[in-house]
């Protein structure tokens, strides 16, 4: 339970940090396998989210660890661009 409010803490205080405004894109990135304890952490961060702004597109990326560092940059950079 500590790691679940631990993940949750440092997630909202990164978006508090950097502000939200309309129109803007948030990005959630976890890795495979993605299940339980972190399913429920993006579920609830998505629902904070959207509790503050209306006009907000979010978009989860799961990389896999078996699929190497440069296929997941790749996968990371081809989302941004």
């Amino acid at each position: 339970m500590y790691q679940l409010v631990l993940q949750r803490k440092i997630s909202l205080q990164a978006i508090l940090r950097t502000g939200l405004g309309e129109g803007d894109i948030v990005i959630i990135v976890n890795s495979e396998p993605f299940h339980g304890h972190a399913v429920k952490v993006v579920d609830e961060l998505e629902e904070f989210i959207r509790g503050l702004i209306q006009n907000i597109e979010i978009i989860k990326i799961i990389l896999g660890p078996r699929n190497g560092f440069a296929e997941n940059v790749r996968r990371l950079r081809r989302l941004i661009e």
